[in-house]
């Protein structure tokens, strides 16, 4: 995160759950140790690869591979799967 000479974060950044605004937006998939899913975007400095780790919800979580696209759903974009790494084991590929 960049941050001003006063030591405060760079305009249009935010602290809430380690997103920053104003980068590129990347649809992802979220899968919680439960086997729980949620689909959100989020919003990074540089593209999304897989090994990419971040901060969301109070969790730690690992971009893992691109998912296929879904029938009607071609205009959002391939979604990036991301297992969390909090919690139990991470789930099998």
């Amino acid at each position: 995160m960049e941050a001003t000479r006063q030591g405060l974060p760079a305009e249009g950044t935010s602290l809430r759950r380690g997103v920053q605004f104003g980068g590129m937006e990347s649809p992802i998939t979220l899968q919680y140790p439960n086997g729980r899913v949620h689909e959100a975007m989020l919003t990074t400095s540089t593209e999304l690869k897989p090994g990419y780790q971040f901060e969301l919800y109070g969790r730690h979580w690992k971009a893992v591979r691109l998912l296929e696209l879904r029938r009607g759903m071609e205009h959002e974009g391939r979604r990036m799967l991301c297992y969390s790494t909090t919690g139990s084991l991470t789930p099998e590929r």
